[in-house]
């Protein structure tokens, strides 16, 4: 089952986009995978935020679709769910979406769990930090999250034919959690 997530995008967002949380290259351990991300998560959120203004980002993921790397973001107004999907090599929007609310979603219910973005660690750390708990393997697909007030990183890690799956918090850099991924 996919885990939802909840990015509150605010007055904190732009202090953080302006502080300079900005590009990154994946940091690779393992060349086998060919990881391409040329758009920062900042980035991708401000793309967002140009097609759907005003409203809260839910859930971001990053990983490969038909061989290429891509953001897929989805927020939230008071009716409305919104997605757009980020090409990580080049920013293009590739996809937008929209659909109405089911009436027990509407009103705020996707505010409850709202992300901590407020000193996030960079992508090449949260990989770095995943790759070195696994001893190895590459980092290929991450998601932002937020549980029990903690924001925190799933990152999957392949090293041979095993998929790992890391929870990194998102400000500290510790390893919460470590399992073969099913």
């Amino acid at each position: 089952m996919k885990k939802k997530w909840l990015v509150a995008v605010a007055a904190a967002l732009v202090g953080i986009l302006s502080a300079g949380i900005g590009g990154y290259h994946i940091y690779q351990a393992n060349a086998a995978e060919n990881v391409n991300v040329e758009v920062s998560v900042a980035e991708a959120i401000q793309t967002y935020q140009k097609e759907y203004p005003d409203t809260t980002i839910t859930s971001i993921d990053l990983d490969k679709t038909l061989g290429k790397y891509s953001y897929d973001i989805q927020g939230v107004d008071e009716t409305t769910e919104y997605e757009v999907k980020v090409q990580a090599v080049d920013g293009t929007v590739t996809k937008k979406r929209t659909e109405q609310l089911d009436t027990d979603e509407q009103n705020g219910v996707a505010v409850e769990e709202k992300l901590n973005l407020e000193n996030l660690k960079t992508m090449e750390e949260i990989s770095a930090t995943a790759e070195k708990a696994v001893t190895g393997g590459t980092a290929v697909d991450w998601e932002l999250e937020q549980e029990l007030g903690t924001t925190y990183w799933t990152v999957k890690v392949k090293d041979g034919r095993t998929t790992y799956e890391v929870e990194i918090d998102a400000q500290s850099g510790t390893v919460l959690s470590m399992d073969t991924d099913d």
